[in-house]
């Protein structure tokens, strides 16, 4: 079962109603809190290096104003956000040492990350 990621609420009894101001005081820099990347990303970890992982997200709601993503934005991001995390991975080094772009003979320039 899934955490209630930061709901609050009578419906959600996590015990954990001082955790995101308790993760936002200890790391000021918290922008995102997005559970199925860090279990990919932990898997990707206790694989001594035999798995490679990445992970993006569209956050679609902020938990301390309960404030959501505008409907009309949602498909404007989706295409940058992805864009953005394709030109990321065809840039990763696979394990021969190349990497997808360069066998395409594309420019591995810098990748643009999408904060909206």
């Amino acid at each position: 079962m899934e955490s209630p990621q930061g709901r609050t609420g009578s419906d959600f009894e996590d015990c954990n109603a001082a955790l995101l101001g308790e993760l936002a005081a200890a790391h000021p820099d918290l922008v995102s809190l997005e559970m199925e990347t860090f279990q990919l990303l932990d898997l990707a970890r206790c694989s001594r290096g035999s798995i490679k992982a990445a992970g993006m997200c569209v956050a679609l709601a902020e938990r301390y104003s309960n404030a959501f993503l505008e409907y009309s934005r949602l498909e404007e991001l989706e295409i940058a956000g992805g864009t953005a995390a394709l030109r990321a991975l065809v840039r990763c080094r696979l394990s021969d040492g190349n990497t997808p772009a360069a066998s395409m003979g594309e420019d591995a320039g810098p990748v643009e990350y999408v904060w909206a």
